[in-house]
């Protein structure tokens, strides 16, 4: 059930251009003034209601507002949001929302008399909201013009811990790393770097397939890969499949060349990267981000404890143990990267495709390598996953992170 609040008296901001002749463009500051609905049987009086208190009503027909001299009142219009599965839902919406909160980004360029600035690491307030960086960090506290007139609410120890490694973004050091000695301008200075970025793109992208990833994460890819995916303004997804398809095809070529070493490799990293999250307490999303990446089958309509399961599974075999044997020799390491992975083959219900990553990647020479080295692992594989402690560190901070303005 979608709610949205409703202050009589607030300050509030249009979120789309009513008419921006008449200066009701998107970003309009007003006040809200009052709700109207045309029937009368479901009508509020809003002197009535008792002040301080929530009360829950029906949709109105109107939300009455003041922006400047200007009494304006707002009809619901047709709109769409985005759910946690990457599908499009539509809703009536009233085109305003209260202003007791901004982003960073749409503080930019503002003034203001005095400002408290929320820099927490909470990763549960919205989806649409960026993680905080070392630049918003400067809009927020370059919007006064004296600090004295800026307040931060409180810090916990792990907001003060990921305050101090936040980094300047790695396009704007690229930038000014752009100059010769002279202070001019290398043409052809970024291409090398723009090469290796989109190869990443192209290994990340074929992981798995196409119709694993969900809107956003395709999104996401069209978006590195500077694709035109469709003149609508909000594309559907086999559009973006469709836009992706080649750079798709780039990107398993590339896991799959000298028997499937990158695509080893790349899930190595998964696994131990795996290792450092609280898998009991991981939301379903963050599940199959890692089991469609790690190959295992029907991943986006397996059920929570289904995908716990099988990550678990893997790691249980690519244990923090095994690793710590790879560290104390390095050389061996370097030898049996490869074997590593193959050591847990997939099986054909884990594979991402069975088209694409099928058993018959694994030849009949490196299934007898792996029946040699399986013995020298077995001392170092936990019997039971139940006797085995997992790592339990701490989340690392995703996209979803708050960085908000009150």
């Amino acid at each position: 059930q979608l709610v949205k609040y409703f202050v009589r008296g607030a300050k509030c901001v249009l979120t789309a251009s009513l008419e921006t002749k008449l200066g009701l463009g998107k970003g309009s500051e007003g006040i809200y003034v009052d709700v109207v609905w045309k029937d009368s049987e479901i009508a509020k009086d809003m002197k009535k209601l008792p002040i301080g208190v929530v009360t829950q009503v029906s949709q109105p027909d109107y939300i009455v507002i003041k922006i400047g001299r200007r009494i304006v009142a707002i009809q619901p219009k047709r709109a769409t949001f985005e759910d946690d599965y990457g599908n499009d839902r539509a809703y009536l919406a009233h085109e305003s929302d209260l202003a007791a909160a901004v982003t960073f980004h749409k503080i930019q360029g503002k003034t203001v008399e005095s400002i408290i600035l929320s820099l927490n690491s909470r990763s549960d307030v919205s989806r649409r909201i960026h993680v905080l960086s070392l630049n918003s960090l400067y809009v927020g506290c370059s919007r006064v013009h004296d600090h004295e007139h800026l307040r931060v609410l409180p810090l916990s120890a792990k907001d003060k811990k990921y305050l101090k490694t936040l980094k300047w973004d790695p396009y704007l050091r690229l930038f000014f790393n752009n100059f010769d000695e002279s202070g001019k301008w290398i043409p052809n200075g970024l291409q090398k770097y723009r090469a290796e970025f989109v190869h990443a793109v192209k290994l990340k992208l074929g992981m798995t397939d196409l119709s694993a990833f969900t809107v956003t994460e395709l999104k996401r890819f069209s978006k590195d890969l500077d694709l035109i995916v469709s003149n609508n303004r909000r594309p559907k997804k086999d559009e973006y499949i469709t836009a992706l398809i080649f750079a798709h095809t780039e990107g398993r070529k590339l896991l799959k060349a000298n028997n499937s070493h990158l695509l080893n490799t790349q899930r190595l990293k998964l696994i131990k990267e795996l290792q450092k999250q609280k898998i009991k307490s991981m939301k379903r999303k963050d599940l199959q981000y890692y089991a469609k990446r790690l190959g295992i089958k029907n991943s986006m309509q397996r059920n929570k404890f289904d995908l716990k399961q099988e990550l678990l599974k893997l790691l249980g075999i690519v244990s923090p143990s095994l690793d710590s044997r790879f560290v104390n020799e390095p050389n061996e390491f370097e030898e049996k990267e490869d074997v590593a992975m193959l050591f847990h083959k997939p099986s054909s219900k884990q594979c991402a495709s069975e088209e694409d990553f099928s058993e018959n990647e694994f030849t009949e020479e490196k299934e007898i390598e792996i029946e040699e080295i399986k013995n020298d692992f077995m001392d170092v594989v936990p019997a039971e996953e139940e006797n085995y402690e997992w790592n339990q560190n701490e989340n690392d901070l995703d996209d979803d992170d708050d960085d908000v303005i009150i």
